[in-house]
């Protein structure tokens, strides 16, 4: 799985997150995951919108 927000930087090798311009909690985004450990990420923005 990834994520719709991420972003891959090849110099770094790792993901950031287009939503928190900061580096993905995970080495591979998922987004998934990310809204059932944390409540964030795309998921939740499709949820319960942008409030």
């Amino acid at each position: 799985m990834s994520c719709r927000f991420s972003k891959f930087d090849y110099e770094e090798g790792r993901y950031y997150c287009s939503m928190t311009d900061d580096q993905c909690m995970f080495y591979v985004a998922d987004e998934k995951l990310c809204y059932e450990k944390y409540q964030e990420g795309p998921l939740a923005f499709d949820l319960y919108g942008d409030d």
